[in-house]
């Protein structure tokens, strides 16, 4: 009887453990099943460590941007288009990891957990207007830099450009130049973050309307800078005395930084980590973006005065910061950003695809306020002839580097009309002030998409 028992619970053991093995394996299969199913290594998927029967990338206006013809995989005919979609639609080896060849890439190849890879693969039909990507592109030259522009009420993202590029149909040899091809596989847009400069005072004027009682009739003096703990925090110019709304159309330094220290470091921190997702990580469908950084935890007074303004150890993601600025457009609510609008089988039956949920970023009468401040810094201090037509509301950011003699120049903004609901960023590395590199491009690329 005794020996019985214990056969018994052996047994028992044992099977509770094959149970255990059989839920490991299947939860383990289902985790990772496209990894594996996708990886080159598949010789039933892949020729040549190229993969066959592969589904096409389409731009909004139904141009193939990539497809599978023969069991080849072959991408636009303009080189123009391949150089400027790159960074979406991805390169043959899979070094552009936000590329949509390798973030969708079992979706391509027609790959499910039931059915496993059946018949051709799926077509992805993409936001991306392929023409403005290569005014953008082109509005860069040769210098390196990112530019979005989104549609705010929609979230669907029309252009995304990063630079430097190279044209995924003759791939550079990397390793013989690399001082030259340095980041050339890294999507600036959804990878990049760098110091934003004079831009964050956006945030830290969003946090003062929200947490300083009449902070909008208050005034600021600023004698081209302002004294903390000993230290001068300096501004570009002497602007005596300011009210709110002209500290930011003028963009002063000491103003933004003694708001800054009456919010306190704990308010200013709270307010970006929970309103605008600072420290969190944002999702353009499945591709994860860098995470916007504002350390501040340990920031001397002079250095928490600095943040303020968008310098001290503060850093942006650019698709983050204009997914922000999309808010103030669109009544304090956040669209999530995609770059997909379809995903369907050869036979047109489409299949679902993650796109995250709008989210409330500002009050109502913050984003209007925050609008009517931007649109007047445009007409009063940009010079609306630049931008004719566009009813641009926007703000300009001159962050300085450290060892390098020319700061980033940043712009961004959105478009005041209801038949071109476009907000956009442009960065432009170590090209000097906001107003001059950035903003020309912005103007060069929305004027373009105005038609």
């Amino acid at each position: 009887m005794i020996n019985l028992e214990k056969r018994a619970r052996s047994l028992s053991v044992l099977v509770i453990a094959f149970i255990a093995g059989l839920a490991f394996l299947f939860s383990n299969l289902y985790v990772h099943s496209k990894e594996w199913i996708s990886h080159p290594g598949n010789k039933n998927v892949y020729v040549d460590g190229v993969f066959t029967n592969a589904g096409s990338i389409f731009d909004a206006n139904g141009l193939a941007l990539a497809a599978t013809i023969d069991g080849k995989r072959i991408f636009a005919d303009n080189a123009d288009i391949r150089k400027a979609t790159l960074h979406i639609v991805g390169d043959l080896d899979g070094f552009v990891s936000t590329g949509l060849q390798t973030t969708y890439r079992s979706e391509l190849i027609g790959y499910s957990f039931i059915g496993g890879v059946h018949g051709e693969g799926k077509n992805i039909e993409t936001t991306i207007d392929s023409k403005a990507c290569v005014t953008a592109l082109n509005a860069l030259g040769s210098r390196h830099g990112a530019v979005a522009v989104m549609n705010y009420k929609t979230g669907d993202i029309l252009c995304s450009v990063s630079s430097p590029t190279f044209d995924p149909a003759n791939p550079p040899e990397v390793d013989k130049e690399v001082a030259k091809n340095q980041g050339l596989y890294v999507n600036r847009v959804f990878s990049g973050f760098m110091a934003p400069g004079s831009i964050f005072k956006l945030v830290t004027a969003a946090a003062a309307i929200d947490n300083i009682d009449g902070v909008l009739d208050r005034s600021y003096t600023c004698k081209k800078g302002v004294e903390i703990g000993g230290e001068t925090l300096t501004c570009h110019t002497y602007h005596s005395k300011l009210n709110f709304k002209k500290a930011l159309v003028q963009s002063c330094n000491a103003s933004f930084a003694q708001i800054a220290l009456e919010l306190g470091k704990d308010t200013v921190k709270s307010y970006v980590d929970k309103n605008l997702g600072f420290d969190s990580y944002y999702y353009v469908n499945s591709i994860k973006l860098a995470s916007s950084k504002y350390p501040i935890a340990e920031a001397r007074d002079i250095d928490f005065g600095w943040s303020a303004i968008g310098q001290h150890h503060d850093m942006v993601n650019p698709l983050h910061y204009m997914t922000f600025v999309s808010a103030i457009a669109n009544n304090g609510v956040a669209e999530a950003p995609s770059v997909i609008s379809s995903i369907k089988s050869q036979e047109g039956i489409p299949s679902l695809f993650k796109k995250g949920s709008s989210k409330r970023m500002l009050s109502k009468d913050t984003a209007n306020t925050l609008k009517e401040i931007m649109r007047s810094t445009v007409i009063e201090n940009y010079k609306e002839t630049r931008f004719k037509g566009l009813e641009l509301c926007a703000k300009s950011g001159t962050a300085e580097i450290e060892k390098s003699d020319k700061p980033h120049s940043w712009f961004v903004g959105f478009m005041d009309r209801s038949d071109y609901p476009y907000a956009f960023v442009v960065v432009v590395e170590n090209g000097g002030a906001g107003v001059d590199a950035a903003a020309d491009v912005a103007s060069t690329v929305l004027s373009s998409m105005v038609k």
